[in-house]
């Protein structure tokens, strides 16, 4: 699992400042920490999901699931130490 800062080459980055990425050996944990998310901040979407549907959707966190791509999207600082503080 790596911590990635969005910047302009993240098209997440109008509404998340931090991702996880997981390889395709991390998809336990991935579901782990996803069951975590929700249950702590509420059910979400996929990240494209939330585009789509902006006022709908849950602002705090999303994921991505594609075959190359496996990630956790965080809204702020104080979902990442949140997170931190649970699994780092």
């Amino acid at each position: 699992m790596k911590l990635i800062k969005l910047d302009g080459r993240h098209t997440a980055r109008d509404r998340f400042m931090y991702a996880f990425e997981f390889t395709s050996s991390e998809t336990i944990l991935f579901n782990q920490q996803r069951v975590w998310l929700w249950e702590t901040f509420g059910s979400s979407s996929e990240v494209d999901g939330q585009a789509k549907l902006k006022d709908l959707s849950n602002k705090h966190w999303a994921w991505e699931w594609q075959e190359w791509k496996i990630r956790l999207y965080l809204h702020s600082d104080s979902e990442l130490a949140m997170f931190k503080l649970k699994w780092l």
